[in-house]
């Protein structure tokens, strides 16, 4: 956008992207400041751009979180796309169902993908998998010749994979969220998890913090190998000592907190402690939270603790867990937007491979510490 635009012009360009759905229903708006060096503009020319879209009520403000869309898309907003020749009108969704620790993330994804899909003529329809094979029985059902196409949230599985690399050369449009799936040339949107990590390592190394432990499920997820690949650059970014000791492994695929006692004894145990502790998930950062207050650690007194998705049971318990909060209502629209592309025939030669970034959600469970108590 050039220097100068009109209040009037912005106003204009993101009642477009309301109505097109390249902001869903839920979805935050980037903050003003973003807007700002988008569209070249003063920050107040921003906030007066979004005042008519407030005051319509299509976007709705919250003190301390941001500005998001609450006004729905009318059909008659969204155009019409094509569906695939002799395959019905089924959007499938495949998706974890046996952890009530990301139910919030996926009712994000459905929420989303229902509110552009379902306007055009498209019934949303979810599969939930608690393991490998009912994994392996969902993608099967996907070249139902009801279902148009899907948005997988896939498992880590050598016949997965095989089922996902028959599918992305099939003509049923996929596109996979969360974790992609090396050696298979397909559609996806994920966290930036690289980032994501990096910039957490940053927040704990701006409150003071030299000795950060990352604690991680074993990597078997592209999701957890990018964000042990972004805790790495964090370190070396911000000048802090990174060794064999500042990652430690737990859990193991059938039970994700196996270990974690000991790990937790023998980290704390050191002549050098940690003062600050970055798990890869919420839900072990809750079980790091319960095992040292359990012991009488005072968090984030004697030591920080992080986690990573944003999932909802991190804002309870005490203290609430600082992460970084994935958009998976974002990732899910995406998503949903390179579905119709795909209906409507545009090549499949270029995949659409997109990192969305998380947003940093600061917290009780952590806080600066004094120089002396972090060297």
């Amino acid at each position: 956008m050039p220097d100068g635009i009109s209040q009037q012009a912005i106003t204009q360009e993101l009642r477009r992207r309301i109505q097109t759905a390249q902001y869903v229903v839920g979805q935050r708006i980037p903050p003003e400041r973003e807007l700002q060096q988008e569209f070249g503009c003063s920050r107040l020319t921003v906030a007066k751009a979004m005042a008519p879209l407030v005051a319509d009520g299509t976007v709705r403000r919250h003190k301390g979180r941001g500005s998001f869309v609450v006004k729905g898309v009318s059909p008659t907003a969204v155009p019409v796309h094509g569906r695939p020749v002799a395959r019905g009108n089924v959007i499938k969704y495949v998706s974890p169902g046996h952890e009530t620790n990301v139910k919030s993330l996926r009712d994000d994804v459905l929420g989303s993908l229902h509110s552009i899909l379902s306007p055009i003529g498209y019934h949303v329809s979810v599969d939930f998998y608690g393991s490998a094979e009912e994994h392996v029985a969902c993608l099967g059902r996907v070249r139902d010749p009801q279902i148009a196409g899907a948005v997988l949230w896939p498992l880590p599985d050598p016949r997965a994979t095989e089922l996902i690399r028959e599918l992305s050369e099939s003509d049923v449009p996929i596109v996979l969220i969360d974790t992609y799936v090396p050696g298979v040339d397909c559609d996806y949107v994920v966290g930036d998890n690289i980032e994501g990590a990096a910039g957490m390592v940053a927040h704990l190394a701006g409150l003071g913090h030299r000795r950060i432990c990352y604690l991680t499920r074993p990597p078997t997820r592209t999701s957890l190998r990018d964000r042990l690949s972004g805790f790495v650059r964090g370190m070396i970014e911000a000048g802090l000592p990174l060794g064999a000791e500042s990652v430690v492994q737990v859990g193991s695929e059938s039970d994700p907190y196996a270990g974690l006692g000991d790990a937790l004894e023998s980290v704390l145990s050191r002549p050098d402690p940690p003062t600050a502790l970055f798990a890869s998930h919420d839900s072990l950062a809750i079980a790091v939270r319960d095992w040292l207050c359990g012991r009488g650690y005072s968090i984030p007194g004697q030591i920080a603790l992080a986690g990573y998705d944003g999932i909802d049971a991190a804002l309870y318990g005490s203290p609430a867990i600082t992460t970084m909060e994935q958009d998976f209502a974002r990732m899910a629209a995406d998503a949903a937007r390179i579905l119709l592309e795909r209906f409507d025939g545009r090549p499949a030669a270029l995949r659409h491979q997109r990192h969305v970034l998380p947003r940093l959600c600061v917290r009780g469970s952590t806080v600066s510490t004094e120089k002396g108590n972090a060297q």
